[in-house]
């Protein structure tokens, strides 16, 4: 199999939704798709505007089914000559007026958005190639050694889930998301038969 394209995509600016689940961004690879997408990184941030004095939400990222809504984000391109399968869709929140709607599966990664003591703090992420990304959402082995593969039907959803919301705030938490991913294209071979019941 052969690298057909390499892309990333990111969200706009997504505001917390004021309850306690909150769908942000999904990649799917649709059941049509002649690729295999090998999720190479993937990642967020999250701005809170005032001081956190509740319970800190966390995202949470799963395998899903029953994708719909949101908006579709552009694909930019590694390499200006590779096109990217149309099959395969990413999908953000935009507000109130575009909400995701999907099926969570089982939870792959869990990881906390922020807290902030004070309304002039910052957190980081840090950025070394080796380490484990602060703000990562994929465990260790997807992001650097092994392939995150999502073979054509499959989904990938990260989703907001807060203790209270209060935690998820409309007018004081910011959220963006990042993917950064590869297309490998699936060798096709002529079949012959004959279909009985």
């Amino acid at each position: 199999m052969a690298v057909t394209f390499r892309g990333t995509a990111q969200s706009l600016s997504i505001v917390g939704n004021d309850a306690v689940a909150q769908n942000l961004f999904v990649i799917e690879n649709g059941y049509k798709s002649r690729v295999n997408v090998i999720v190479r990184r993937l990642t967020f941030g999250c701005d809170s505007l005032v001081a956190l004095t509740s319970v800190q939400n966390v995202l949470k990222v799963s395998r899903c089914t029953g994708v719909s809504g949101g908006v579709t984000l552009d694909k930019a391109k590694f390499v200006g000559t590779e096109t990217s399968d149309a099959n395969v869709v990413l999908r953000a929140q935009a507000n109130e007026t575009a909400l995701i709607t999907a099926t969570a599966g089982d939870v792959l990664w869990t990881q906390f958005a922020a807290r902030m003591h004070t309304a002039v703090e910052q957190q980081r992420a840090e950025d070394e190639s080796e380490r484990i990304k602060e703000r990562n959402l994929l465990p260790l082995p997807a992001s650097t050694i092994a392939n995150f593969v999502l073979r054509p039907g499959q989904s990938l959803l990260v989703k907001v889930v807060a203790a209270t919301a209060a935690s998820n705030a409309q007018n004081s938490t910011n959220y963006a998301v990042r993917c950064a991913w590869d297309e490998e294209s699936i060798t096709t071979f002529a079949i012959s038969g004959t279909v009985t019941l």
